[in-house]
């Protein structure tokens, strides 16, 4: 797995959407529950409803901006990374909280919630990056809570 590059901008999930994503992409959940849903859960009134975007980890290598079809970046497959984005990158996910609410109804500012999606700017300290893709994620090592978009 290589680090993202200084400036990288990756887009996860399809705003565009006209049908429901794959849960590996965006997901939603009640809380940190294991289920995953294609569609917002009704929660418990305690549990606040998630919403998981994981964004792609394969690299071009060489663009580091771009929409569509001229997105620097593919997820992978069991296969790996595609032949043109031969790059392993972090896998990246973000996890969305909301306060408990009915789904009924619910739309997100793209559209329908099957729009869900999510940007990353690589903006993160690069040595710091670097440093822990290769001495964490290179060695498949968890190192705890890390300051890697800290700027110290």
């Amino acid at each position: 797995v290589e680090p993202y590059p200084a400036g990288l901008m990756l887009i996860g999930g399809d705003a565009m959407a006209t049908e429901p994503q794959s849960t590996d992409i965006v997901a939603w959940s009640c809380g940190t529950g294991a289920t995953r849903d294609v569609s917002p859960p009704a929660c418990p009134s305690s549990t606040p409803l998630r919403m998981l975007v994981t964004f792609p980890d394969c690299w071009d290598g060489e663009a580091l901006t771009g929409l569509g079809d001229e997105s620097p970046a593919r997820y992978s497959d069991a296969n790996g990374c595609p032949d043109d984005f031969p790059v392993p990158v972090p896998q990246l996910t973000i996890a969305i909280d909301y306060p408990p609410v009915d789904p009924e109804g619910l739309m997100l500012a793209s559209g329908d919630i099957i729009t869900g999606h999510a940007d990353f700017w690589n903006v993160w300290n690069q040595d710091k990056l670097e440093q822990e893709v290769a001495l964490c994620l290179n060695r498949d090592l968890v190192c705890g809570v890390s300051d890697v978009g800290s700027s110290r």
